[in-house]
């Protein structure tokens, strides 16, 4: 199961979405480029990174030194 945590306009065809999923009994974050499709629909590419959720902390804080 996964939830939409944030949704980050990059152009007018892909977003950046961060998302909060369990899997098989564990919990991760997924940052994953979408492209749009030709009728519209949002679909996932394989341009992006899921680690457990328990490393959010040290991840913000790479992110906040770079």
């Amino acid at each position: 199961m996964s939830k939409i945590i944030q949704k980050i306009t990059k152009n007018e065809n892909e977003e950046i979405r961060i998302l909060s999923l369990t899997y098989r009994g564990a919990e991760y974050i997924d940052i994953r480029i979408f492209c749009r499709l030709t009728d519209n629909e949002m679909i996932p590419t394989r341009k992006g990174v899921i680690f457990p959720k328990e490393l959010v902390k040290a991840v913000i804080k790479g992110l906040k030194e770079a």
